[in-house]
């Protein structure tokens, strides 16, 4: 997935195909963001518990608590050339091990399309 604009700088895919994603807004001036000192500590993911209690609650996982999961672990061995699909909604944790599982081990992640 690639903004429309950034479009031509992507490489030629042997299989899958790139999604255009038109810009949100046009962009007149390049923008300035501080620079924010993070830490492995520093929240990376939002996720909600199943609301066992009847009422859910939010939970942060940190930048470690994703990489932990997803970097030398030993339950699994992640290599560039794993392909994984990201079926799981981005608000469960299978999410995380489906899109930070290829995309922090240089493999290639993969859209479940709509329907």
């Amino acid at each position: 997935m690639v903004m429309g604009t950034q479009i031509a700088r992507c490489p030629q895919l042997d299989s899958g195909r790139i999604i255009s994603v038109p810009p949100t807004g046009e962009v007149t001036a390049a923008v300035e963001f501080p620079e924010i000192p993070l830490t492995a500590g520093h929240p990376a993911h939002l996720l909600f518990t199943s609301g066992s209690t009847g009422k859910p609650k939010g939970v942060l996982l940190p930048h470690r608590g994703v990489v932990r999961l997803v970097k030398n672990s030993n339950f699994m061995a992640i290599t560039q050339d794993d392909v994984f699909l990201q079926a799981a909604p981005v608000s469960f944790d299978a999410s995380l091990l489906e899109i930070w599982g290829a995309l922090l081990n240089g493999g290639r992640l993969v859209l479940l399309p709509d329907g």
